[in-house]
């Protein structure tokens, strides 16, 4: 089967899955129809009104409110909001409405990664904030998610880790065991965000959702004393910032698997799997020139090693061994 029959037929098991997911204050069978078939010229107009439905927010409201978190720079807590519920989202969709919405700043706060020994930022927005991406996130989500790549598996809807793991598994079944595993060093802090926005304007040209989305971009951080406005990345925290970095990184995706990659990403977690050391230092050098440009740094992990500034610096490729029945975990 060739790739592009193989996008065609993963894109039509993905519509099904986003039936099942899509939101109903938003995703009517109609739109579901189109989204399908696809629209004209493959550019969704009139999404606005579909942000601003009551039963939109209160959906949003709902998901923000069962998440929990913490709250933002206006220190209103979950609970607070919700004591005025009607109020609030009455408010909320009176400002989007009237075109008088304006995001907070990000509250940014330092949170241990995994190894325990080093930090990661994380941006906190308001609760209202996050009910706003949130409803945004509902309107938007399914109109790329359809047609990104199926080895695409951190942040979507429906698959996570283990699908991932699948993956893999049946690669080193089929005889992929070189791998290269790398990983974008600060990738959620480093998108630019020009770039960013013209990707989203390949499939939206609703003017009130893009500069929605630009202004969750631009919205100031504030880390202790300090505050900024962000030239380039999502904060990490906020609602819609996996989705608009699975945006970003889609064609990369795309472009290794038409130049006959096998590749795994998980967010800003890649695997290039090969059945040849060869192959391997060849997807490395495909990697470099998919599109140089985009990225930050390729940081240094695990079973390879290569940085992204126009050439890689170094490469280790690691052969796994492969045995039946064996059960491969994440870590």
């Amino acid at each position: 089967m060739s790739e592009m029959a193989k996008q065609i037929l993963g894109r039509d098991e993905r519509f099904v899955e986003i039936q099942a997911w899509a939101s109903p204050s938003v995703w009517t069978d109609q739109m579901l129809k189109t989204l399908h078939r696809g629209v004209e010229r493959g550019k969704w107009y009139s999404l606005s009104d579909k942000l601003m439905r009551k039963n939109n927010i209160m959906e949003a409201w709902e998901k923000v409110c069962s998440n929990k978190g913490k709250h933002g720079v206006d220190m209103v807590s979950i609970e607070r909001y919700e004591s005025e519920l009607e109020y609030n989202n009455a408010k909320l969709l009176e400002e989007l409405q009237d075109g008088r919405y304006d995001p907070s700043a990000v509250r940014r706060v330092e949170i241990p990664k995994g190894d325990g020994r080093k930090t990661r930022p994380l941006g906190i927005p308001t609760v209202r904030d996050r009910v706003v991406q949130t409803a945004l996130k509902h309107v938007i989500e399914p109109i790329f998610d359809i047609d990104f790549s199926p080895y695409s598996f951190g942040f979507r809807p429906k698959l996570g880790c283990k699908d991932a793991l699948r993956r893999v598994n049946e690669l080193l079944k089929q005889g992929y065991l070189y791998v290269m595993d790398a990983d974008i060093q600060s990738y959620f802090d480093t998108i630019p965000h020009e770039k960013l926005m013209s990707r989203v304007k390949e499939k939206i040209i609703d003017g009130k959702i893009l500069d929605l989305i630009e202004q969750f971009l631009k919205a100031n951080i504030f880390d202790g004393l300090k505050h900024w406005e962000p030239e380039e990345g999502t904060p990490q925290g906020g609602i819609i910032s996996p989705l608009l970095a699975n945006i970003y990184l889609d064609p990369f995706d795309h472009k290794m698997t038409e130049a006959g990659f096998e590749i795994v990403r998980y967010a800003d977690d890649f695997l290039i799997m090969c059945k040849s050391k060869e192959s391997a230092k060849k997807g490395i050098a495909q990697n470099a020139k998919v599109d140089e440009s985009q990225w930050a740094e390729t940081s240094s992990r695990k079973n390879a090693n290569c940085r992204h500034d126009r050439e890689v610096r170094v490469l280790r490729v690691s052969r796994i061994p492969f045995r039946e029945n064996a059960k491969y975990t994440s870590h």
